[in-house]
């Protein structure tokens, strides 16, 4: 049966597992009161149709929503999403047409309208859903928000400085509030950057970074941040799994890491070691074993 997944019952022979897909607000506008909102259907229809699923009315705000925008499609164990409006949809900041949707995956709706988080969880097919009123879409409209969670940490006085391709900033108090909006104290413009994504505080005397994304986009050497991490010297920040990434370093400061940079630098420094003070005769057999140390190391 190909990918699918069946459990056998006495009852009603096989039967597939129930997947219940839950859609969670990550930035921008929202018509929902409720953050995370959850369906089991085997399609779900997004647009601004009274019919869709995840409905957006039609507001002003929301006029760069299609009627029919997107569906997210079950097949087998898998949930597929096809594209079918004017403005676009993304997924892990790329344009698609359709794709198959991963656990934690950010769904973009029309160029940073609306960001959301995929994610599937597994129920009892035997289950009553209608006893959970998590898993019922109340379909109430709020007021949209696109402002950063509430500021929960003191100023204090303290440097802090990014580097991001040919800029340096720098500020002498903190928190400094990382992200996409023009309203963040640090604007990065990066296709994976959300609006707002990172926040940068110091306490005890120790700087510290909060991932404000609600998906542990954000890595301490190569570790999801849970929600915040502490920044020694050295420390390798990634912001998601396809950059920017940075590296902190004695005084508050964040320096973008330019991975092309990195390579040539350590291909620079291969060749360096093959030149400077070996015989004529092992320099061939040397520079073979360089070229593999510095293959590995640029991988």
């Amino acid at each position: 049966m190909g990918n699918l997944f069946f459990e056998f019952s006495l009852d009603t022979g096989y039967k597939m597992k129930k997947l219940i897909v839950k859609l969670a607000h990550i930035d921008g506008l929202w018509p929902f009161d409720e953050k995370v909102v959850a369906f089991s259907d085997h399609e779900i229809s997004i647009g601004r149709q009274k019919e869709s699923n995840l409905f957006f009315p039609s507001k002003e705000e929301f006029l760069s929503i299609s009627r029919n925008h997107a569906v997210i499609l079950r097949e087998g164990n898998r949930y597929k999403i096809i594209d079918s409006s004017s403005h676009g949809t993304f997924v892990n900041g790329k344009k698609i047409e359709e794709c198959y949707l991963n656990q934690g995956d950010v769904i973009v709706f029309s160029d940073n309208i609306t960001k959301i988080g995929f994610n599937i969880e597994e129920r009892d097919p035997h289950g009553n859903d209608e006893e959970n009123s998590a898993y019922k879409v109340v379909k109430k409209v709020a007021t949209p928000k696109n402002n950063v969670k509430k500021e929960i940490h003191k100023t204090v006085k303290a440097n802090l400085h990014i580097q991001f391709g040919l800029h340096l900033k720098s500020w002498d108090s903190l928190p400094v509030v990382i992200g996409r909006n023009s309203n963040c104290d640090c604007v990065l413009d990066h296709p994976s950057v959300l609006d707002h994504h990172a926040r940068i505080y110091f306490s005890d005397n120790h700087y510290y970074i909060e991932d404000l994304t609600d998906s542990n986009l954000i890595t301490k050497n190569e570790a999801p941040v849970e929600k915040t991490a502490r920044l020694e010297s050295g420390t390798k920040i990634a912001f998601s799994p396809t950059g920017p990434e940075f590296l902190f370093s004695d005084g508050g400061s964040l320096i973008e890491i330019e991975k092309q940079t990195i390579e040539e630098e350590k291909a620079k420094i291969a060749n360096t070691l093959v030149e400077k003070d070996t015989p004529p005769q092992t320099k061939s057999k040397m520079a073979g074993i360089f070229e593999t140390i510095r293959k590995k190391l640029i991988r």
